[in-house]
């Protein structure tokens, strides 16, 4: 835990693993017990507050010298980026929209948003840990490059990882659920639904080793089976919090 600031939660795992799910349930939780918590929406709009009035010249700029001031950070996502398929758009891309998500979480901590003390627990179904899954997804794993990558982020992880384990057959079946239903709503496709069954288990692994890998920069790890309910997960999040002092840390809890 870092001192002085609230607890932050960070689900990761396959499409269709349950990660918003969850998070949903475990705040649903949380909540009725009387902590404060704050989502992911929540995060963003206060960090979208930061860019009110300013013009898209001004944004850009203030991207840049995110980039300068994290020049090491840079390097080493365009060293794994480029890794396997030069030049390749779209690993540049999810480089880019990588460090857009650690921009706002200096953002958010740099401007003192997250100072709140009336503040307890801070969830994101997705956000750092995940995004740069997508930065590694269908490349090979590179321990060393991420553990560089995660050095120079280590003040934006998350307290505590959840990592949703399920297997590829499994997320690919509920990811044609879901794209059925979305398809037949906006008459949109989700692409990630094409993926392989091998694919989507290689990159299953690939994600636990990027929760296991934040160990080594100060977060907890906890590991939730994909099949079970909804319920099982969220009273064994709610136990591991308990077991590591996480509730007790910040304020006392109406309901607890």
């Amino acid at each position: 835990m870092k001192e002085g600031r609230p607890f932050q939660i960070e689900f990761i795992g396959l499409p269709g693993s349950g990660k918003s799910t969850l998070a949903e349930e475990l705040i649903s939780n949380l909540d009725a017990k009387g902590f404060k918590i704050l989502d992911r929406k929540g995060q963003q709009s206060t960090v979208a507050s930061h860019y009110t009035g300013l013009t898209k010249t001004q944004r850009m700029a203030s991207f840049v010298e995110f980039c300068e001031k994290n020049d090491a950070l840079v390097f080493e996502l365009s060293r794994l980026s480029l890794s396997l398929r030069p030049l390749h758009r779209a690993g540049l891309r999810r480089a880019f929209i990588f460090l857009k998500q650690c921009q706002n979480a200096s953002l958010f901590w740099k401007e003192g948003r997250g100072e709140n003390n009336d503040l307890d627990f801070i969830i994101h179904e997705q956000d750092l840990v995940q995004e740069l899954w997508s930065v590694i997804y269908l490349r090979p794993f590179c321990p060393d490059r991420v553990r560089a990558i995660m050095d120079n982020m280590k003040a934006w992880l998350p307290d505590l990882i959840v990592f949703i384990d399920l297997d590829g057959p499994t997320s690919k079946q509920r990811m044609g659920n879901r794209a059925a239903k979305l398809k037949k709503f906006t008459g949109e496709i989700d692409v990630m639904v094409n993926l392989s069954t091998k694919i989507l288990d290689a990159s299953n692994r690939d994600t636990k080793k990027l929760g296991e890998l934040g160990t080594e920069f100060g977060a907890d790890f906890l590991v939730i089976d994909g099949l079970d309910t909804i319920k099982k997960s969220t009273t064994k999040i709610l136990a591991y919090l308990e077991k590591t002092k996480a509730l007790a840390c910040y304020s006392t809890p109406k309901n607890l």
